[in-house]
């Protein structure tokens, strides 16, 4: 059994991991939810205790199989994000791919950023 404080740990970094983003994903849809307010809480309640639930399976119980854990935590938020809301499919996948992009856009422009860091400085010892 793990300590504690590992699993405290796996289970806030799953709520960072998940919970921001299906807010940001479900705000722009916030008044075309297929169900009401309050069973739409309890369905991204309930979502969220399965994805920390299989953070920790991936973390502590995986026995080599993170690939498929991680790919079942994206089918599971892809399904009930597109079962939720009602509007076509089109403006939900737009959405969803651009929330998506958000963490990976972020890395990309600090990776960019170091990257021009490190040759500019590299060229300008070279002039000097």
């Amino acid at each position: 059994m793990p300590p504690v404080y590992r699993i405290i740990e796996v289970c806030i970094y799953a709520l960072l991991n998940f919970l921001p983003f299906m807010l940001l994903a479900l705000y722009p849809f916030w008044k075309n939810l297929r169900f009401s307010d309050v069973t739409t809480a309890i369905l991204i309640v309930l979502l969220t205790i399965v994805q920390i639930w299989l953070g920790i399976w991936a973390a502590f119980f995986s026995h080599g199989n993170t690939g498929l854990i991680s790919v079942a935590s994206t089918a599971l938020y892809a399904i009930f994000y597109f079962f939720a809301i009602n509007v076509p499919v089109g403006k939900t996948l737009f959405t969803l791919l651009m929330t998506i992009q958000i963490p990976v856009c972020k890395i990309n422009t600090d990776f960019l950023l170091l990257f021009l860091h490190l040759t500019t400085s590299h060229i300008v010892d070279q002039l000097f």
